[in-house]
């Protein structure tokens, strides 16, 4: 690991100025309220970013040490500008929740999160059919083009994995039962920067919550307003 930003400035092809101004610029004509952009911006811009090999994941944001980690070898690292971009935004807008919003301690967001928990949860052995509904939309068929970019979906599954804390059936991506046991505060946080990345990228993806989980879409628009 380095804790010098000049020595991880080229790395990988992730960490550069160029990538991290292109990443800038995909932002610049976000649909996202204005505040909200600048202030992911700003916690980019001054983010210290450290490579970690160690870590058995993409790369995570450290709020000990103020820093974004990433672990380019691992098997999951982004391959795609766009996987780049969105990674990267998940990360920054953890750091701007910690700096700025702190989601974890909204009333009007954790009760939306409640609520979307219901309409997704097996209960009674049963699947709700909001939670096949929206597999059914972020999946392709014979008779249907998918419409969702694959960074869309990341972000939807995600958000759906968190609301059945880590009843993944169906799911292309999504933390473990475990990871969400670990504390409350990760549910809205893991939440909200998927909502924030889909937000900031115009993904399509952000109109299945709004279509889906109005509550929880109207609530994150209300803390980035």
């Amino acid at each position: 690991m380095t804790d010098n930003m000049d020595e991880t400035n080229e790395i990988t092809g992730f960490a550069g100025v160029k990538e991290r101004a292109e990443d800038t610029a995909r932002i610049e004509i976000s649909n996202a309220s204005p505040d909200f952009v600048k202030n992911v911006k700003v916690m980019e811009a001054t983010v210290m970013y450290v490579e970690n090999k160690t870590i058995a994941s993409n790369g995570r944001y450290r709020p000990d040490c103020d820093a974004i980690e990433f672990n380019p070898d691992f098997c999951g690292f982004p391959e795609t500008a766009e996987g780049r971009a969105r990674f990267r935004w998940h990360e920054v807008i953890h750091r701007a929740d910690y700096r700025y919003y702190a989601c974890w301690e909204n009333d009007g967001f954790k009760k939306a999160i409640d609520k979307a928990k219901v309409l997704v949860k097996p209960a009674d052995g049963k699947t709700p059919n909001v939670f096949n509904m929206v597999l059914a939309e972020t999946n392709a068929t014979e008779s249907k083009k998918l419409k969702y970019t694959k960074e869309d979906i990341r972000g939807i599954h995600d958000i759906l994995s968190a609301l059945r804390e880590g009843e993944n059936e169906g799911l292309s991506f999504g933390h473990s039962a475990e990871y969400w046991a670990k504390s409350a505060a990760l549910t809205p946080i893991e939440i909200f920067a998927n909502l924030g990345a889909l937000d900031l990228m115009n993904g399509k993806g952000l109109s299945v919550i709004e279509m889906y989980f109005n509550d929880l879409f109207n609530a994150y628009r209300r803390i980035v307003k």
